[in-house]
């Protein structure tokens, strides 16, 4: 058993390991390097740890080895030039809240941080960062970025300066005001994210919020949802995917982007703009033909000299057609074969699609 006294400090300049009792009171466990930039881990069998403050000036890693751990007060001292790592199958629990003033947070792919109840992730000088797996519709979420909830409730996301790098991310039980940029930040990469059980107080909601102007020149693969958990909105209710009261001037596209707020008698091309997007000085384009297609059925049927293409979609709005392109190596050396977009078959502008195509300039046995 450690007993750490009042107003004591306990500072550790290289592996913390505890495997017995630690007893904080108001005391602290600082973590430092002395300038010399080494990766430290940190190890304790306490499920709770009161009082943290990473202080390493010369940058490196803090690994975090505890698969779960509980840190009622988390800082980033002046001069912390490091990273916090959650790596992947580790839980960091964060009761309330932190502020990431100086050095980087980090949860990797598979990793998971949650912040208590109506409590706020503060980036203001340092970096917050996802390294998740950055991939397309249908994402895989277990390979993700994760920030949720503590128990029951929102969390808050609050940018007023430093730097965002989102990539692999899942944002869960999100509150109101969503991912709120603000200020000086920096947005240096927004790809592969997925929103989930987002709040149905929908009239007030603000899924992203870009008031910044330092921001990346692609957004691709972001996903908005309501469940597992929570109902989708109604197309007549108000609510908010994309807001910004001043971006620079910037064009905000979404590329690849999915939801399960879609209406499917379609009675708009693309999200209301008037509506579901709000923008001040800025461009923000959620275009129902940037959305992904998924594919349900593809068929190649052999004839003398010829071959029969035939595929199906299950999911698709507001695209053209197909391109239909031809190589003998799976990885290179494509051509397309087409002359014109090969269109849907179906009249109707239904979510779904049927095609065919005949390539009739082919040689039998290649």
């Amino acid at each position: 058993t450690f007993v750490n006294g009042t107003g004591a400090e306990l500072e550790v300049f290289g592996t913390y390991s505890n495997t017995g009792t630690v007893i904080q009171n108001d005391g602290v466990i600082r973590i430092e390097d002395g300038g010399a930039g080494t990766s430290q881990n940190f190890t304790s069998s306490s499920s709770t740890v009161s009082y943290l403050e990473i202080e390493k000036t010369g940058g490196g890693t803090v690994n975090m080895v505890t698969t779960s751990l509980t840190v009622q007060n988390l800082t980033f001292n002046s001069g912390n030039t490091s990273t916090f790592l959650i790596s992947s199958g580790k839980t960091l629990v964060l009761p309330n809240g932190t502020s990431i003033s100086n050095g980087t947070l980090e949860v990797a792919g598979g990793g998971t941080l949650q912040i208590g109840n109506g409590q706020t992730l503060l980036v203001n000088g340092g970096t917050f960062k996802t390294s998740g797996l950055s991939d397309s519709y249908p994402q895989n979420l277990a390979q993700k970025g994760k920030i949720t909830t503590s128990g029951a409730g929102t969390w808050n996301f609050t940018a007023t300066s430093g730097t965002v790098n989102l990539v692999g991310f899942q944002f869960d039980y999100v509150g109101t005001n969503g991912l709120n940029l603000g200020g000086s930040t920096t947005l240096a990469n927004f790809e592969s994210g997925h929103f989930t059980n987002l709040s149905e107080s929908y009239s007030s909601l603000k899924v992203m919020q870009f008031n910044i102007s330092n921001l990346p020149s692609t957004f691709d693969d972001i996903e908005w949802h309501w469940g597992p958990s929570n109902t989708p909105p109604a197309p007549a209710d108000s609510y908010l995917l994309a807001s910004s009261t001043g971006c620079g001037g910037n064009t905000l596209s979404f590329n690849n982007w999915w939801g399960d707020f879609f209406d499917d008698s379609l009675d708009t091309p693309d999200p209301d703009p008037n509506t579901k997007v709000s923008e001040t000085n800025c461009d923000i384009v959620i275009s129902w033909a940037n959305s992904p297609v998924s594919l349900v059925k593809l068929d190649a049927t052999g004839f003398e000299g010829e071959v029969l293409l035939e595929w199906a979609t299950g999911l698709e709005t507001g695209h053209l057609g197909f391109n239909v392109y031809r190589s003998q190596n799976p990885y290179s050396d494509f051509i397309q074969i087409n002359d014109e977009l090969v269109r849907n078959n179906f009249l109707s502008l239904g979510p779904q699609g049927s095609y065919h195509f005949i390539d009739n300039n082919v040689t039998n046995g290649d």
